[in-house]
């Protein structure tokens, strides 16, 4: 070979890519995806717009919290025992008699303590080999393990199950068997004011986003609470019936109506219908806290409202109220109101009635009603009409007793 030649070849040589027929196809990809930037797997949430703004705002925090920006490692995830745990080192049984040292550091701490004990059988990778023996990972194994199934658990939308190790800005980190972030937004149906209180806990959450090649995940708990709540929420408005009763719990009480807490979910009792006396606040009826049985009177399956009734659990008080209170019968109620020209009496619910001024005493003079009764007392008077149309009783003190 002519020295024109030696060069030429040595130049090309020089300029081609360097490649090993050792070389693994999966390190070939590796490179060819770090240096030709390929698209990542997974997808984005794109059709939620304001949290693709976050999730960008949340890629530096992914770069420092989340071990990426490698390829996957190299040799077969294999399991070993562990024969002994030291301050700074596991020992495992490589086989062979052999025994290999993995850094204490690769194993996940819980309470403080690695969570390693001997006799325990760990995944480990092998990762080459030094002058004291092989080299071992459990972290890669324990992650390439978690990358599997981070990816089927996206794939297949369901749930993966993690510990939530510490908060950061924006969100919190959960363990997955890799890192994977969650997103303030994400981790509950509501804002919850301190994220610290869920360090520690173990939650479910479903994949949002990953990006396998980085090693990324993002996770939402949010989302995954919200298709529980609306599977129960169908579950149970399938289960009602209008007409039947159910008890609930007082959640709030308004001038309009009153919201009950049903369980699973919420039920409202519109004003009219809290009681049948006409006029009456729901909160002189009901208390927050409170349980009622009311009963239902209709159902939307597609809105999911539930109207409620607590009046309906009885019959209409002035159905039959001839029979139940006849004129010139005397009754027994609670002065409830006092005004110039006569004094309003609760009988029962549903039904008041009210002594005029002029029926008040036998006894002539300039005498106003508040001078025989007060209010929050309990008297005894004759009813003198009932109008069942207008829904009005007439009652009268004085006529207990003779005319004088």
């Amino acid at each position: 070979m002519t020295p024109e030649q030696e060069r030429d070849q040595n130049s090309s040589e020089s300029t081609s890519p360097a490649t090993s027929p050792n070389q693994n196809p999966e390190e070939l990809n590796a490179q060819a995806g770090e240096t030709g930037g390929g698209e990542h797997e997974g997808s984005r949430a794109e059709d939620d717009p304001a949290l693709e703004d976050e999730l960008k705002e949340f890629d530096a925090l992914l770069d420092q919290y989340s071990p990426g920006g490698q390829s996957s490692p190299r040799g077969e995830v294999i399991e070993v025992p562990v024969v002994a745990v030291r301050e700074d080192s596991v020992l495992v049984d490589f086989g062979g008699k052999a025994e290999a040292s993995i850094p204490i550091e690769e194993f996940t701490v819980v309470g403080g303590k690695p969570a390693v004990e001997v006799g325990q059988v760990i995944p480990v990778i092998q990762m080459g080999r030094s002058s004291d023996g092989p080299r071992l990972s459990h972290r890669q194994a324990r992650q390439r393990s978690a990358l599997k199934k981070v990816r089927e658990a996206k794939e297949a939308h369901a749930a993966m199950v993690g510990t939530v190790t510490r908060v950061v800005k924006g969100g919190v980190m959960v363990d997955v068997g890799v890192d994977a972030f969650m997103p303030a937004s994400q981790v509950d149906l509501f804002r919850i004011p301190d994220l610290n209180s869920l360090v520690g806990k173990e939650i479910e959450a479903y994949v949002l986003e990953f990006d396998e090649r980085r090693m990324r995940a993002v996770l939402s708990r949010r989302q995954l609470l919200f298709e529980r709540r609306e599977k129960e929420r169908d579950e149970f408005l399938g289960k009602l019936t209008v007409g039947e009763n159910i008890t609930g719990t007082v959640k709030s009480v308004l001038d309009f109506g009153v919201f009950l807490n049903l369980g699973t979910v919420d039920g409202f009792v519109p004003r009219e219908e809290v009681s049948w006396d006409r006029g009456k606040s729901p909160s002189d009826i009901l208390k927050p806290g409170e349980e009622v049985e009311v009963r239902i009177i209709s159902v939307s399956e597609d809105s999911g409202k539930i109207t409620l009734s607590r009046k309906r659990l009885t019959d209409n008080p002035w159905d039959g109220i001839d029979e139940k209170y006849p004129t010139g019968g005397a009754v027994t109620g609670k002065v409830v109101a006092i005004q110039n020209y006569g004094a309003f009496i609760h009988i029962e619910e549903g039904i008041t009635g009210m002594i005029h001024a002029s029926d008040m005493s036998w006894e002539l003079g300039n005498k106003k009603p508040k001078d025989f009764v007060k209010e929050g007392e309990e008297i005894t008077a004759q009813i003198l009409e009932i109008d069942k149309k207008k829904k009005r009783i007439s009652l009268g003190l004085k006529q207990l007793n003779k005319d004088p």
